[in-house]
Parts: C-alpha cells; sequence; structure tokens
C-alpha cells in the first residue's frame, strides 16, 4: 500500500509540480490548494504526511500542521516556503514540522525527507 500525503500549495504550477514528483516517487497524494480543502480532506481520511505551503490566503502552513497534530498525530509535516525564514521555521520546529525551501525546484531534498522520516511510498 502506498502512504498517503496530503499536499497542499496555493500556486497551480507548484501544486502540479509537486504532485507529479510525489506521485513519481510512489506516494498516493491527495492535492487541494486551499486551507478548507485541506481541512476537508484530513476529515475524510488520514494521511501518512502532509506537505503544505507557508503562504495559503488568510491562513497559513502552520495553521495545517496545527490541525493534522490535532486531527491525525503522527503524521510527518512539512511547511514549504520560496526563501529561508528563520521565524517560520522555529514556528514550526515548535509544532513538529520540518520547513523546506523551494523543494518545486528540486524535490530530492523533499523525497528524502519523508523517506528517512519513515513515510515510505510503498
Amino acid at each position: 500500500m502506498k502512504s498517503a500525503i496530503l499536499l497542499v500549495e496555493s500556486e497551480p504550477a507548484r501544486l502540479d509540480s509537486l504532485s507529479r514528483a510525489l506521485n513519481g516517487a510512489g506516494f498516493e497524494v491527495t492535492a487541494t490548494n486551499t486551507f478548507d480543502a485541506a481541512i476537508a480532506a484530513l476529515r475524510q481520511r488520514s494521511f501518512d504526511g502532509v506537505v503544505t505551503a507557508h503562504h495559503l490566503g488568510t491562513h497559513n502552513g502552520v495553521h495545517v500542521v496545527l490541525r493534522v497534530n490535532n486531527d491525525r498525530p503522527g503524521a510527518m509535516a512539512v511547511v514549504t516556503t520560496a526563501t529561508p525564514d528563520p521565524i517560520l521555521e522555529r514556528e514550526a520546529a515548535a509544532f513538529g514540522a520540518v520547513t523546506i525551501v523551494a523543494p518545486w525546484r528540486d524535490t530530492s531534498p523533499l523525497l528524502v525527507l519523508l523517506k528517512s522520516s519513515g513515510v515510505a511510498p510503498v
């Protein structure tokens, strides 16, 4: 059985790029583009990992991480950002998430992180 990943990204090109990379690596991906869609997906099923953009309109990736921690404890959480942000890194880490910069440009660090944390694609 494939590991299930919830992907949350408001930028269509980034959502497509990350979704294709995760699917290509063997993950089962549920792709959403808003905070509300992500929360609806979390209510419908369990995920082994969540990869969420930092900026999601009126919410942000840390809000998604908080919901994941509340609704699905134990799921791996990753917050993506376009540029390094030490404050985001500290906030995300405080809730058990890891921050990765621009994984849509090079997905290998994201894939290594997911696999090394036990979120294996098969």
